[in-house]
C-alpha cells in the first residue's frame, strides 16, 4: 500500500440508533436528484415499498406528485438507488422533510442517517436554521410510526408538537424538529 492509502475505504463515521456506524462512501452515496420525472419515479418506487407508511392511495400519490418540484436526495447503494428525502422550504429559517423513506431490503444500513444528514446540510447551506418533520403521534399506537418516532429522535429530533385529528380523526401530527445552523445546535 502506499502513502495515498491505496486499498483502504473512504468511511464517514454517522451516528444512527444511538451506534456509531462506518457508512463506506464508495459504495453507498447521496446524490440529488434534479429531474422532476426520476424524483416522482423514485419516490413511487420507495413509498409502494412502505404500504405500512404510506397505505393511503391518495396521500402515497399526493408525495409522488409533489417531490417533482422539490429539492430531492437519494440515497445510493452501489448501482441501487435505496432512498429518498424530499425537502420542502416553510419559511426562510425552516424547511421541512415532506418526504423520506428507505426501501426496506436497505433498512438499518445507515442510509436513512445519511438522507437526513444530507438534508441538515442542505438546509444550512440554505441558510435556514431548522428542519422539521410532521410524523403521525405518538397518541396513535401504531409500531411503525413509533419506529419512525424512535429514528428521528436518535437523529437529534425534538417532539414539538401533537396536533390531535390533524390529519382527520384519529391521526394525530407531530411535529418534530432540530437546529441545523452552528448556533442552533446543542
Amino acid at each position: 500500500m502506499d502513502a495515498r492509502g491505496a486499498g483502504v475505504r473512504p468511511v464517514l463515521r454517522i451516528a444512527a440508533h444511538g451506534m456509531d456506524l462506518d457508512y463506506d462512501v464508495t459504495m453507498n452515496r447521496i446524490t440529488e436528484i434534479v429531474e422532476p420525472e426520476a424524483r416522482s419515479e423514485l419516490c413511487r418506487r420507495v413509498l409502494d415499498d412502505l404500504p405500512n407508511w404510506f397505505g393511503r392511495p391518495e396521500a402515497r400519490e399526493a408525495y409522488i406528485k409533489a417531490v417533482a418540484d422539490q429539492t430531492t436526495f437519494a440515497w445510493a447503494v452501489g448501482d441501487a438507488l435505496a432512498g429518498i428525502i424530499s425537502l420542502t422550504r416553510q419559511t426562510s429559517e425552516t424547511f421541512d422533510i415532506h418526504v423520506m423513506g428507505v426501501l426496506q431490503p436497505y433498512q438499518r444500513q445507515g442510509g436513512g442517517s445519511a438522507l437526513l444528514l444530507a438534508g441538515e446540510k442542505h438546509a444550512e447551506a440554505s441558510g435556514a436554521r431548522f428542519l422539521t418533520v410532521q410524523t403521525v403521534g405518538p397518541s396513535d399506537p401504531d409500531p411503525f410510526y413509533a419506529q419512525t418516532r424512535a429514528f428521528y429522535s436518535a437523529c437529534g429530533m425534538a417532539s414539538l408538537a401533537e396536533f390531535k385529528d390533524h390529519w382527520g380523526a384519529g391521526t394525530p401530527m407531530l411535529l418534530m424538529g432540530k437546529g441545523v445552523s452552528e448556533h442552533m445546535k446543542p
